[in-house]
C-alpha cells in the first residue's frame, strides 16, 4: 500500500504488469472498433470535398477526445466514490496496464523474427523485408503510444487523460486506410500533436545522445528506431537481425524509462 502512495509507483507496477501479461496481441474491442468504423464510414465519405473532409476529421477527434475525458473523469470519480483510495488506485493501476500493449507489440516482432527467420538474403530483400520494417515500425510507435504515452497521461490527468490518449489510438486505428486523405491526415495530427513529447521522449530513449526529430505522431521514434539500427550497421542485414536488434533496442529503452520512473518515485519519497 506504501508504493501506490507514491505519485509514480502505480506507473512502474502498470509497466511491470503489461511486460508479465502474456498477451500475443493487444487489439481493442471488435464492437467499439465497428462503431466507430462505422461513424468514420458516414463523416469520411468519398463524394465529399477534401477540406469538408478534413474539418470532420478535427471534428471526430474534438468530439471523441472529450467524451473521452468525461467517461475517464467519470470512472476516477465511481473508483474514489466506492473504493478506498488504495483499491481505487490499484484499480486504475490495472487499466493503464491494459492500455499499454507493449508485451503484445513485443510477441508480434517475435513471430515477425520466427517468420522470416529462414528466408535467405534474397527473399528476404523481396518477401521479408517489408514486413521486419512494419514490425521495427510498430514497436517503436507502441513504446512511445503505450509505455510512454500513457504513463506520461496518466502521470499528468490520471484516467481521463488515459482515456484521451487510447480513445486518440483507436481512431487513428480507424482511420488506417484513409491515413493518407484529408480525414486521416486530420484525426492522425490531432492525436500527433497530443502525443508529441511522449513521441519525442521514446525516440531520445532509443537513440540516446542522438536527439529525436520533432515531428507529429510516432515518426520521432519510429526515426529514432531506424537511426539507431543504421548506427548498428543492421540497415542492410537480414530482416530477422533488423527485428532482433529492434526488440533488444525498444527493450533498452524500455528499461530506461522504468528506471528514470524509479528515480520519480525515489525522489517524491525524499521530498515527502
Amino acid at each position: 500500500m506504501w508504493a501506490l502512495g507514491q505519485p509514480t509507483a502505480p506507473a512502474l507496477l502498470a509497466l511491470l504488469i503489461d511486460r508479465a501479461w502474456p498477451r500475443r496481441r493487444a487489439a481493442p474491442p471488435v464492437f467499439l472498433m465497428r462503431a466507430i468504423g462505422a461513424v468514420v464510414g458516414r463523416l469520411n465519405r468519398v463524394d465529399r470535398p477534401p477540406a469538408t473532409r478534413q474539418t470532420r476529421g478535427f471534428l471526430l477527434w474534438a468530439l471523441g477526445s472529450l467524451l473521452a475525458l468525461f467517461l475517464g473523469a467519470a470512472v476516477a470519480g465511481g473508483l474514489a466514490d466506492h473504493l478506498d483510495r488504495p483499491w481505487g488506485v490499484a484499480v486504475e493501476t490495472v487499466l493503464l496496464a491494459a492500455g499499454i500493449g507493449y508485451q503484445a507489440a513485443r510477441a508480434t516482432a517475435r513471430r515477425a523474427v520466427d517468420g522470416v527467420a529462414g528466408l535467405t538474403r534474397t527473399q528476404g530483400e523481396f518477401a521479408a523485408a517489408p514486413v521486419a520494417a512494419e514490425a521495427c515500425r510498430r514497436l517503436a510507435a507502441r513504446l512511445a503510444d503505450g509505455a510512454v504515452a500513457l504513463v506520461l497521461a496518466w502521470l499528468l490527468l490520471g484516467l481521463p487523460g488515459v482515456f484521451l490518449v487510447k480513445a486518440g489510438q483507436w481512431l487513428v486505428l480507424a482511420v488506417e486506410r484513409d491515413r493518407d486523405g484529408a480525414f486521416g491526415r486530420a484525426v492522425r495530427a490531432c492525436h500527433g500533436l497530443v502525443t508529441l513529447p511522449s513521441a519525442w521522449l521514446a525516440g531520445i530513449l532509443l537513440s540516446p545522445g542522438h536527439g529525436a526529430p520533432l515531428a507529429l505522431g510516432p515518426l520521432p521514434a519510429t526515426a529514432a528506431m531506424t537511426a539507431a539500427l543504421d548506427r548498428a550497421g543492421l540497415g542492410a542485414a537480414m530482416p530477422a537481425a533488423q527485428v532482433a536488434a529492434a526488440r533488444s533496442l525498444a527493450d533498452q529503452a524500455h528499461a530506461t524509462w522504468f528506471c528514470v520512473l524509479v528515480a520519480g518515485t525515489v525522489l517524491a519519497l525524499v521530498l515527502s
